[in-house]
């Protein structure tokens, strides 16, 4: 047994490292490794990795154990085998002589049974083999789908967080609405502008679990292109309490001084206005949560530019919408866009460049007084005017 003090264990969640590995383009182990200099930046060739994989709090995790490379040595040496103790169970790393003698005779036992089962059951596998076969050819299209066509809500939005590089999207409302009952379809309404048909075509050319659909283009002041984008997707649902998640999301919110509107108790809708910023904070609050709260509609909407529209129906499945970190990115570079504000100079007019040599002014608030020489020597000051 390794002693405590001689080796040091990472855990990561599977699934985050299949995202980042999913959104990087790189490969299992590089994103592993870059994981792992976050905590232990001075991983060399002096120390040795062991891989496992774990389940631990309800979780897949993948646990990295780090040993110095001359300590492991001398117990490949000694034939001796190598474990550890974590989370309270044993973990091996190596195996001595002895083991590796004996799992080479059970894998050898193994292989005796096995052949033996095919010689004497031979022919029922081979009707087995034959109904499978059957049954397989015998699955629809659709069946298939709702196996390998699922595009979870933060992919969605990490296409946007590619193009706010390139162009300056607007986004005015959006609604999110999720049917669990027709193949777990997710279809959003995007309300847009600055961002043409094309450029859509270019975020979701290639992902065809998304189907794109753009009816015409509305053209405002200064040619600005605007778009109403239909999105339909397949999404694992997540599930929870529909009263429940109601009640959550009136209490999360009347910590950060909303507006309530209404609440609808038959069908679990909360309507109410809120600021952009005390939106975002409570997006922000909400990622901490360990909980799912699934909402079967979302529904979005600039009042001004301070005020948002909201409308929420809690549900028993539906999307986890506020728990994607793409989508808190969206909403800060696609809809929460603050306007330039253009302070206008302030000019002295003609009329008192005419009385005389200007010497200064004073800003007080919108009005600006200005002092100039007379023809005659004289100081004197007369008040301005912003234009």
């Amino acid at each position: 047994m390794l002693d405590k003090n001689d080796y040091t264990v990472f855990t990561f969640p599977l699934v985050n490292l299949c995202k980042k590995k999913w959104f990087e383009k790189q490969s299992f182990k590089n994103t592993i490794l870059e994981e792992l200099e976050k905590h232990y930046p001075s991983v060399d060739t002096e120390v040795h990795r062991f891989y496992r994989l774990r389940f631990i709090d309800k979780k897949i995790q993948v646990l990295v154990v780090l040993v110095e490379t001359s300590l492991l040595e001398s117990y490949e040496i000694e034939k001796k085998s190598l474990r550890i103790v974590f989370e309270k169970k044993k973990i091996c790393l190596l195996k001595g002589r002895t083991e590796k003698i004996i799992a080479k005779l059970a894998l050898f036992s193994l292989l005796f049974l096995f052949i033996m089962t095919i010689f004497f059951v031979g022919f029922r596998k081979v009707h087995e083999q034959a109904f499978e076969k059957e049954s397989i050819e015998n699955i629809s299209e659709d069946e298939e789908l709702l196996r390998f066509d699922y595009l979870s809500i933060d992919s969605f939005f990490y296409f946007f967080y590619i193009e706010d590089e390139k162009a300056k999207i607007n986004t005015e409302s959006f609604h999110v609405i999720f049917n669990g009952e027709d193949k777990n379809e997710v279809r959003l309404q995007l309300n847009m502008e600055r961002i043409f048909p094309e450029d859509i075509d270019r975020l979701f050319g290639f992902e065809k679990r998304v189907h794109v659909s753009i009816e015409n283009v509305a053209y405002g002041k200064e040619n600005t292109p605007h778009i109403q984008l239909n999105c339909v997707f397949r999404s694992e649902p997540v599930y929870g309490d529909a009263v429940a998640t109601r009640l959550f999301y009136r209490k999360k919110f009347e910590k950060y001084n909303v507006q309530f509107i209404s609440e609808n108790l038959l069908d679990n809708t909360l309507t109410l206005r809120i600021r952009h910023d005390a939106f975002l904070s409570f997006l922000h609050s909400y990622q901490e949560e360990q909980v799912p709260y699934p909402l079967s509609s979302i529904s979005l909407s600039k009042q001004n530019d301070e005020f948002v529209h909201l409308v929420l129906t809690s549900a028993n499945e539906g999307v986890d919408l506020f728990a994607s970190l793409y989508f808190k990115h969206f909403l800060e570079n696609t809809f929460f866009i603050k306007k330039e504000i253009i302070h206008k100079p302030l000019v002295q007019s003609e009329e008192k460049k005419e009385k005389g040599q200007s010497v200064g002014k004073i800003v007080d608030g919108k009005t600006t007084t200005f002092f100039y020489k007379t023809e005659e020597g004289k100081m004197a000051k007369e008040e301005g005017v912003q234009k």
